[in-house]
């Protein structure tokens, strides 16, 4: 006699019913239990039949009181929380289990399926934007300005915070973050540097937005709360000029602008508002005849005398 074969677990697709069929008890070749994958079980069944498909599911069985194929299935729902199919009550309706044993009961199966059956202890709006956090965090792109930042903290699109590379953080939102329009750290204009109406150099000494700044002048004078704009036009003006008390031929003498073309220009002869001279300082070019109120707001353009 030969050796005996457990042939247990072996599956065949049976086309007659269009299910598969699995043994799960093989006692000989003519005593076999046979599974099919909604559940029913029929049993001392001959292998050859269950072989060859020739297993006849019994008739009258509702197929989802055994509905074996969804039974025990496992899935993770939205937040990533594995549940699993403990009840079918019928092609729609099923119970499921997560796996710290909290049951749902009388669940969609199509919502079992796609993963939307909210844990109860466990907010899935919650969860989403814990994922969502996790997806923007570490994002960088460049603001308006051509600065690099990087989104670090993400709570919720109204509070985010926003990292630069000189370790600036500006708390701010998802909004602006989109847009790039989150201003630069502040720390990047200080120590700046410009020339002022009257000729001396000052230099940003404190930036707490364009609206308020702080300069120092070359002679040690200090002006607070100023525009950033005005700092860059040269018209922040220093109570202590050295130009106050000079003759009004004489109290604009060294005074700088920055023209239009970007060039910086000095007064070297004052006789009157309408009658000045001034020196082009990149390029040594001297340009006579000018009026104050001209050279002040801009509109000296020094290629036109070139």
């Amino acid at each position: 006699m030969g050796a005996f074969t457990d042939r247990t677990g072996e599956k065949v697709y049976n086309s007659r019913v269009g299910m598969w069929m699995e043994i799960i008890a093989y006692r000989g070749a003519t005593d076999v239990d046979i599974r099919f994958e909604d559940g029913v079980v029929v049993t001392g069944r001959a292998y050859d039949n269950f072989k060859n498909g020739k297993i006849a599911r019994p008739a009258g069985v509702d197929p989802y009181v055994y509905k074996g194929s969804l039974l025990g299935m496992r899935i993770k729902n939205r937040a990533g929380y594995e549940m699993e199919v403990i009840k079918v009550h019928n092609s729609k309706v099923c119970d499921i289990r997560f796996d710290d044993g909290t049951i749902v009961e009388k669940v969609l199966v199509s919502n079992f399926k796609n993963g939307y059956v909210g844990h109860p202890k466990h907010s899935m709006i919650s969860e989403q934007k814990q994922q969502r956090a996790k997806d923007l965090v570490g994002q960088k792109r460049l603001n308006s300005s051509g600065y690099e930042m990087e989104l670090v903290v993400y709570r919720n699109s109204g509070d985010i915070d926003v990292r630069f590379n000189d370790g600036s953080i500006v708390n701010t939102r998802m909004c602006q973050w989109k847009l790039g329009h989150i201003q630069e750290p502040f720390s990047v204009h200080i120590g700046e540097t410009s020339i002022a109406t009257n000729g001396q150099e000052m230099t940003v000494i404190a930036y707490r937005g364009t609206s308020d700044i702080d300069v120092r002048f070359e002679d040690g004078t200090v002006i607070e709360h100023k525009s950033y704009c005005h700092f860059k036009t040269g018209l922040i003006k220093n109570p202590n000029s050295p130009y106050k008390n000079k003759p009004r031929t004489t109290h604009r003498l060294g005074e700088r602008f920055k023209v239009r073309t970007g060039e910086t220009v000095e007064i070297i002869r004052y006789a009157k508002a309408n009658d000045l001279d001034i020196k082009v300082l990149e390029t040594g070019h001297i340009i006579k005849g000018l009026s104050y109120s001209r050279l002040k707001t801009g509109g000296v353009d020094v290629t036109d005398y070139s």
